[in-house]
């Protein structure tokens, strides 16, 4: 699989994530926070695509996964979501 569809997938899940219903106690189609909405869950599903793209890419470049750094992309996602 290239690293555009796995890109692609990662904002999928992230939008069925957040659109699924009920889910006690968590944003959701229906349910807002005072400080956080389903519309910022949506947005950040489509900006972290970018970062998913270059982990997967990186991730099919390397034979140990200890090497791949995830916590930097981790980190880089959640600060694009801002």
């Amino acid at each position: 699989m290239e690293a555009k569809e796995i890109a692609k997938l990662a904002q999928i899940a992230s939008v069925l994530e957040v659109s699924g219903w009920p889910k006690p106690g968590n944003v959701h189609r229906t349910r807002n926070f005072d400080d956080m909405v389903f519309q910022d869950f949506a947005i950040s599903a489509v900006v972290i695509g970018s970062t998913m793209e270059e982990v997967a890419s990186q991730a099919k470049e390397i034979d140990d996964l200890s090497k791949a750094e995830l916590g930097r992309y981790i980190f880089q996602a959640v600060n694009e979501t801002n």
